[in-house]
């Protein structure tokens, strides 16, 4: 059985390696990262990708909605899942509204464990029959 690509767009290069660990270890994904914005628009470019998790860092969080357009733009049956800081301020609910604007499927916030990542990024690939829901908000 082939393994899901999923691309990794995160700033911080140990958190991109956390979370590769964490789908690797699930054994049903092929990981793609990426430290920035131009290598994960990079990445989607060369295609072959089956999700996208991207990051909105706190201090920069238009560096992840520009990566969140741009994938929905170039490869629009890419579903794409947020992980957003652990905040529930106003600005991050303008955050979450503009992260579904642009396409993104799927808002988590921040911490997630490994387990739960790799459970998330399941149901992003293949939805059970009842999330219906254009976008799902896990908080």
């Amino acid at each position: 059985m082939a393994k899901a690509r999923v691309l990794l767009v995160d700033e911080d290069p140990a958190s991109v390696e956390e979370q590769r660990a964490a789908l690797e270890a699930a054994g049903k994904y092929e990981v793609v990262a990426a430290n920035n914005v131009d290598e994960g628009l990079s990445a989607a470019a060369q295609g072959g990708v089956d999700a996208a998790v991207v990051d909105l860092p706190a201090n920069r969080p238009d560096a992840g909605l520009e990566v969140v357009g741009q994938l929905r733009r170039q490869l629009s049956q890419v579903p794409v899942m947020v992980l957003t800081p652990p905040s529930t301020t106003a600005p991050y609910v303008r955050l979450l509204e503009r992260a579904g604007e642009l396409g993104a499927k799927r808002c988590v916030r921040k911490p997630v464990s490994p387990g739960q990542l790799a459970s998330l990024v399941g149901r992003l690939i293949s939805p059970p029959f009842y999330e219906l829901e254009p976008m799902a908000y896990e908080m």
